[in-house]
């Protein structure tokens, strides 16, 4: 599951059953793909009273040259402009159409715009789609591009202010080696002022291709009049080319990796961090449901030591966060005022060394499970929500359609050794980085790096000016 907050899963989950006789037949999609390359997924709801349509990009923040952080941003922002045949700009021109959930969002993997429109406004919206993909630079200027460059840099000031974004991005980088994709996060703004028209029009014209982009309709259409469409309006696209990929530099966290960060916070933060398989790989499902089993509310092993019995902690948030190359697992707690970071950290392995030396429990492990199937099973309640689901397994697999029941089986398999196993091999203390957020009045707003360490015999590191 992509970035699986406990919480979140476990405030969709609904009952087996009631997802189940919800759920669509795998018999009203169909997945095809034009002439240039567009992958196609539609998924025909005739109860529905509203229609899905998504445009992925297999472009993210990853894709990034070096210098141009913000430039998929950027371009993701510039793409509801007015395009060259459009009336006017695209949330407008949705928004008089009766549209809703008009939306776009740049990952570190891909590129997602999506909106929720009447059946009768689908062959409008899809021309619209196809519009903007294929001929939206013939409006692009200077002055749109200082626009949307001023609304960007903003996004990232607000953001980027204060002590936490300073802690995220040293954590990073003692996780990502220099040069890994996604070890850099935020935009930085001498890059993003340097950005020119050039540099968009490359960018756009290197992925924003039909062969780099998947589309998936969903929800209450004729699937013959929607098919024809889209090959008239698509199909009459120059395809371009699936672009080559960098291959990621290798992560290698040698030891326990310890970074501390001064702030003038009121709570203590702690932080620990592992690189761990990527999406759909195996382990990735063993490490959602450990997630579960150490902080889902109620029953969650640390969340209930550090909220309810120790009240030591605020908050307890674990999840293992999916991406493409490598995914994240990850502990994340907030102290209360009378409490340190430095006093979470050997409660946090106690319950890891739990897991490590005994099998869960029947009762927690079948908890786990039912938790992430049933949010799986559940994600056709909503239109947009089946089609980023459509969307994602669009990339696990070249033909299918429906995973839902294969996504499901990695949950319903994992046996409680698979998941002991997985606390064991990938979730090791000298395997990670730890990161402290440490309270001093002393230290500027926005935070300073006060150490790095590495019990791998690295000397550590103390920045000038950053004890307290």
């Amino acid at each position: 599951m992509r970035a699986s907050v406990v919480c979140m899963a476990l405030a969709l989950n609904v009952s087996r059953a009631q997802a189940q006789s919800t759920a669509p037949s795998s018999a009203s999609a169909q997945r095809f793909r034009l002439a240039n390359g567009l992958d196609v997924v539609l998924e025909a709801q005739p109860r529905r009273a509203q229609v899905a349509v998504l445009v992925r990009y297999h472009v993210g923040h990853r894709d990034q040259p070096p210098g141009y952080t913000g430039l998929a941003h950027l371009v993701e922002h510039l793409m509801f402009e007015r395009s060259a045949h459009g009336p006017g700009h695209f949330i407008e021109t949705l928004e008089a159409m009766g549209a809703s959930e008009i939306n776009g969002v740049t990952s570190s993997d891909f590129t997602t715009y999506y909106e929720v429109v009447a059946p009768h406004q689908l062959q409008r919206t899809l021309w619209l789609e196809s519009d903007r993909m294929g001929h939206l630079l013939a409006r692009i200027n200077d002055g749109s591009l200082t626009s949307q460059r001023r609304v960007v840099i903003n996004e990232d000031r607000e953001r980027s202010a204060g002590a936490r974004f300073t802690f995220l991005r040293a954590m990073r980088e003692q996780l990502y080696p220099a040069g890994h994709p996604y070890r850099e996060i935020g935009e930085r703004h001498e890059d993003l002022e340097a950005i020119s028209t050039a540099n968009i029009q490359w960018f756009h014209q290197r992925w924003y291709t039909p062969a780099n982009a998947t589309l998936v309709v969903v929800g209450a259409f004729d699937p013959v009049a929607i098919r024809a469409a889209i090959e008239r309006d698509f199909g009459a696209l120059r395809g371009g080319s699936v672009p080559a990929r960098a291959a990621p530099a290798a992560i290698t966290v040698d030891g326990d990796r310890r970074v501390t960060v001064d702030a003038p916070v009121f709570s203590e933060r702690l932080h620990v961090v592992w690189s761990t398989p990527p999406l759909h790989a195996r382990g990735d499902a063993e490490l959602d449901l450990v997630a579960f089993v150490l902080a889902a509310p109620a029953v969650g092993r640390l969340r209930r030591r550090l909220v309810h019995d120790l009240d030591y902690a605020e908050d307890v948030s674990v999840g293992q966060s999916s991406e493409e190359l490598c995914s994240e697992f990850s502990v994340q707690i907030t102290a209360t005022e009378e409490h340190t970071a430095d006093e979470l950290l050997p409660i946090v392995e106690q319950e890891l060394q739990s897991l490590r030396e005994r099998p869960v429990s029947d009762v927690e492990l079948v908890a786990a499970r039912r938790s992430f199937v049933d949010h799986l099973r559940s994600n056709s309640h909503t239109v947009l929500n089946r089609a980023q689901q459509l969307a994602r397994y669009a990339r696990w697999s070249a033909t299918e359609v429906d995973l839902t029941e294969r996504d499901a089986a990695r949950y319903e398999s994992v046996t409680a050794l698979d998941l002991q196993n997985a606390v064991r091999n990938l979730l090791r203390s000298d395997r990670r980085v730890v990161a402290r957020l440490r309270r001093s009045r002393s230290a500027p707003s926005q935070g300073t790096v006060a150490s790095i360490e590495s019990s791998a015999g690295r000397a550590a590191v103390t920045v000038a000016g950053g004890r307290r």
